[in-house]
């Protein structure tokens, strides 16, 4: 006897788009493509990779004490279970006027980048 199962696999990671663009009322005009952004599934961090640094990984943590801002690390390093941050080059934040995006600074660079908070794809 001969039987298949069709077992749907859930995703291992969620991949979201990351943008730059005049942010002006709530609305982000002229997006450009600016990178992706990974959030794993079980992790509390996303790796964000920006195209014009293809080969550096940032990863951008929720701040304990707020559940509006995030820290953006160069840094990760992982004991175990244990994974932790070192490294601060930017800071994140749920903009009211932006629903959909999480705006996050880049001091040295003076930029902003917009991460879509809904996934274009799970993989």
């Amino acid at each position: 006897m001969n039987s298949s199962t069709n077992v749907q696999s859930s995703p291992t990671r969620t991949v979201h788009d990351v943008v730059t663009g005049r942010k002006i009322d709530g609305v982000i005009f002229r997006p450009l493509t600016a990178g992706q952004a990974y959030l794993g599934a079980g992790t509390e961090y996303y790796v964000l990779r920006l195209t014009m640094f293809p080969r550096t990984r940032y990863f951008v943590k929720r701040n304990k004490d707020s559940m509006l801002t995030y820290t953006v690390y160069a840094k990760r390093f992982r004991d175990g279970d244990i994974t932790q941050f070192d490294e601060p080059v930017g800071a994140a934040y749920l903009n009211p006027e932006l629903k959909s995006h999480l705006e996050i600074k880049f001091p040295l660079l003076g930029r902003s980048v917009f991460m879509n908070l809904f996934p274009s794809e799970e993989v």
